[in-house]
């Protein structure tokens, strides 16, 4: 039925975002990086933006780079902003996103 068909074309048009943390966490700056751990449900263009305490923008990791469905580990944050400086201790918020859902990580600097 037409119903069916929708419903399908729906559910394979749904992007999820599974479970999603980063490691090490909290990460020490200059010496170490942190990993951005995230799971697909389904292939999906992704962004993953980094956002201060202030939800101000800092940096951008990747922006609508095709990721296939499954574990992604390939994608790091040095700890410094889009002007390649390092930040401020403190806490941070990793934004990651597809064009149906978004999850927020909270990632914490230190030095």
């Amino acid at each position: 039925s037409e119903d069916e068909e929708s419903d399908t074309e729906t559910n394979n048009a749904l992007t999820l975002i599974g479970q999603a943390y980063n490691y090490p966490n909290p990460f020490k700056v200059p010496i170490e990086e942190t990993v951005i751990r995230f799971e697909l449900q389904n292939s999906a263009e992704v962004t993953i933006e980094i956002m201060d305490s202030n939800a101000d923008f800092v940096t951008r990791l990747i922006d609508n780079e095709f990721r296939p469905a499954g574990e992604h580990t390939g994608d790091t944050w040095d700890g410094r902003n889009s002007n390649g400086r390092l930040v401020a201790n403190g806490v941070y918020f990793c934004n990651i996103r597809t064009n149906r859902q978004q999850k927020i990580i909270k990632i914490a600097v230190t030095r």
